[in-house]
């Protein structure tokens, strides 16, 4: 499933190179703060059912127990990730320790629950 196009301009003859992340390549990516530190790696990604759009990434925290869902927005894709032969990788856009407080479920099925998902909107909205 191709979730959006990636683009970033590298200096080559006949512009732009674009990028295409599909979603089973988001699966065992690593995501970071912005100091680099590891937080923890996605395990699965969870759609919006209306749009189709990526609305959460379900999380394995670097320590600890439980799953992280962390909502598109609150990420970001470096710009290194954008050039050729870059590996994708996620850095949050806010402060790690929101990342560390964030509710966790036990497991992915979890998810599914929409009382959950509107929950963890407002968190990652906040």
């Amino acid at each position: 499933m191709r979730i959006g196009k990636l683009a970033t301009s590298c200096n080559v003859s006949g512009g732009p190179v674009y990028k295409v992340a599909y979603a089973t390549q988001l699966l065992g990516v690593e995501l970071y703060d912005g100091r680099n530190n590891l937080l923890g790696e996605v395990q699965e990604v969870l759609l919006e059912p209306e749009s189709g759009n990526v609305g959460f990434y379900i999380v394995k925290p670097a320590k600890g127990d439980g799953l992280v869902m962390v909502h598109l927005r609150a990420t970001n894709i470096p710009k290194e990730a954008l050039l050729p032969g870059g590996a994708l990788t996620l850095v949050l856009l806010t402060d790690p320790q929101v990342f560390w407080d964030a509710p966790h479920i036990t497991r992915i099925d979890e998810a599914d629950d929409f009382a959950l998902q509107s929950k963890m909107r407002q968190y990652w909205g906040r």
